[in-house]
């Protein structure tokens, strides 16, 4: 899991309600990752370059399980 960010890391400030923490304030899979969202959607949920964006449009995008989009950097946001 190199290429994955690190679990378990001590936040210095809890991000908003819209991601989970542990209740000793670190990061956990289900702080990205939300297991009850559908596997694809219509809209891209991560982001893509500029390349992918203007010839690489698809019916249905992998959403990676993420709880929420983050195709303009907004799930990374919440904590950095």
């Amino acid at each position: 899991m190199d290429r994955h960010h690190p679990v378990g890391v001590l936040l210095e400030s809890v991000p908003d309600a819209a991601v989970l923490v542990t209740a000793d304030k670190k990061n956990a899979c289900f702080t990205c990752h939300d297991l009850s969202r559908p596997r694809y959607d219509s809209v891209r949920w991560k982001s893509a370059s500029l390349f992918d964006r203007l010839f690489r449009e698809e019916s249905r995008y992998k959403t990676y399980f993420l709880a929420m989009r983050n195709d303009q950097g907004q799930l990374c946001q919440t904590c950095h």
